[in-house]
């Protein structure tokens, strides 16, 4: 099994993490981010329990944003194998839920989204995908729920479900199917690369996002282990003073380097930027030493920036 595209975290869901470090979140935006994260874990064990589990000559492809006939279409896994594409809804939902006449509800009565809807959608867009690129693969596909504390109540037998004590064993099944066939064939490989081409790297996430400004966000440097403000610096490396986790000054002030591009993204790196980025904790001799190491300079005197 080749993993042609890896998972990644989330833009959205680094940009509020680092915000969450320098600025309040209203109880909306922590709520969103927690949600992220939890779906972001689930992704990651379903990653692994087919890692684990899936032994047949494949494909995969992890978190793919599709433009399909003027619709965005978010795929958490798919997996090529010779003549089946298999789709995977990944969910980490917890607690009990009761499907009611093709509807999901909590115990307690309350309906949220049927990822049954979300599948049966991206699978359609899917397929018209390949009709209009005279592929003809079969597409099945699956909604996943992996986390072990989540109970479906009066599920259809029918339904497309995989439960997590079921995906060793579904993974099991494909591989006995595909055990007596060697090797890919190449249409599987240029589909996989051009589905990996098609992948909309850019997200309109901008509305999603809480209204900040460099001025409205605390500066100093974080430790990457515990989050804390608390970094003692030396000449040559950082220690935080709450957990004790220690770095090398480079690969601190790189990481802060970093998290700025990413909360800013359309502004030019400077010394003197990255300089009141961390509270002025580090000198500005010691910055450009980094920079000039790690980025490319550009522009003389005032107008001197980093890329």
């Amino acid at each position: 099994m080749e993993v042609m595209k890896m998972r990644e975290e989330p833009i959205l869901l680094a940009i509020l993490n680092a915000l969450s470090k320098r600025m309040t979140l209203s109880y909306e935006e922590k709520q969103s981010k927690i949600n992220m994260e939890k779906g972001f874990i689930g992704e990651m064990q379903f990653d692994q329990l087919m890692t684990e589990s899936a032994e047949s000559e494949a494909v995969v492809l992890q978190d793919l944003l599709l433009r399909i006939k003027g619709n965005s279409v978010q795929v958490d896994a798919l997996m090529l194998t010779q003549d089946v594409v298999y789709l995977y809804e990944i969910k980490n939902y917890d607690g009990e839920y009761v499907m009611k006449s093709g509807q999901l509800y909590t115990v307690l009565s309350q309906e949220i989204s049927n990822p049954l809807t979300q599948l049966n959608r991206t699978s359609s867009l899917l397929r018209q995908l390949f009709q209009s690129w005279s592929i003809n693969m079969t597409i099945e596909a699956n909604i996943v729920f992996v986390n072990p504390s989540f109970m479906l109540y009066q599920a259809n037998p029918d339904d497309p479900i995989i439960f997590l004590n079921q995906i060793k064993r579904h993974f099991f099944q494909i591989s006995q199917q595909q055990a007596f066939r060697s090797g890919l064939p190449k249409k599987v490989t240029q589909l996989a690369e051009r589905l990996s081409e098609k992948h909309q790297k850019e997200v309109p996430f901008q509305k999603q996002l809480p209204d900040y400004n460099y001025d409205g966000l605390r500066k100093g440097l974080l430790c990457r282990q515990c989050g804390s403000f608390e970094v003692e610096v030396t000449q040559r490396s950082c220690r935080c003073e709450r957990c004790g986790y220690k770095e090398t000054l480079d690969e601190v002030i790189l990481c802060h380097i970093k998290e700025y591009k990413l909360l800013f993204p359309q502004e030019k790196v400077t010394t003197n930027l990255i300089y009141e980025w961390c509270a002025k904790s580090v000198t500005k001799k010691r910055i450009q030493q980094i920079l000039n190491k790690y980025y490319r300079k550009k522009g003389q005197t005032i107008g001197t920036f980093y890329d």
